[in-house]
């Protein structure tokens, strides 16, 4: 396990990093500490984009204290932050990059050339729903390489849709409800956050096999139950 998080660390991967900041939120989600939640979300989103559907948990528990908390983190974190050290016109232009580059392209199915390698659905490093089940059934087209089958991104919009679905409703009475005060419910939202965090491989579209490191604290989370 040490070389394992110190290979990532090294090597400029930052699961490990994410892993301790997802769990981090959780831990002060569960404490019920929104500011110290909301930063640490924040600082996770700041690393890497996917962490935003931790937004969820305080979406469920109406929790308003860690919203405002969460965007003034990102609007420092995101975009105040590299404005002063790398100046506002390269952020601009780096975000201007993200989108048109990665964001956009992926939704189109139009990546950039010098990433298409990178980010091809039909990688055998891609392991989201979506990307394995178009390997298994289809064939990449001649004209469009790179691109899914429209049925195969149905399919993992429907997935990622049912993920969350999912989780809302077993989570209801047991990390949050409609109406009163929250239930404080710390062993669900550990339980129920180290869930999301363990399946969302299968739910980006660009998820690569060390994401599956990710299942790592739901490892932990029921050996505890088990011990």
């Amino acid at each position: 396990n040490y070389i394992f998080w110190l290979t990532f660390c090294l090597t400029g991967q930052p699961t490990a990093i994410l892993i301790l900041l997802v769990c981090g939120f959780l831990v002060l989600a569960a404490e019920r500490k929104p500011a110290g939640a909301a930063w640490t979300l924040s600082a996770a989103i700041a690393a890497k984009i996917f962490p935003a559907v931790f937004v969820l948990f305080p979406f469920l528990r109406r929790d308003g204290r860690m919203f405002v908390h969460g965007i003034l983190a990102c609007v420092i974190l995101l975009f105040v932050l590299p404005a002063i050290f790398l100046g506002v016109g390269p952020t601009i232009d780096l975000y201007r990059t993200l989108w048109t580059d990665r964001l956009a392209g992926i939704a189109d199915s139009e990546v950039a050339a010098r990433i298409q390698g990178e980010l091809s659905p039909w990688s055998d490093d891609m392991v989201a729903i979506g990307p394995m089940l178009a390997r298994t059934f289809a064939a990449p087209a001649p004209d469009a390489p790179f691109a899914l089958p429209h049925w195969a991104w149905i399919a993992q919009i429907v997935f990622d849709a049912a993920v969350v679905a999912i989780l809302t409703v077993l989570g209801y009475r047991r990390f949050w409800w409609w109406s009163g005060h929250q239930p404080p419910a710390a062993y669900a939202i550990l339980f129920a956050g180290a869930l999301l965090l363990a399946v969302l491989p299968a739910m980006l579209p660009v998820a690569q096999p060390h994401y599956w490191a990710q299942a790592m604290p739901l490892a932990a989370v029921l050996t505890v139950e088990h011990w």
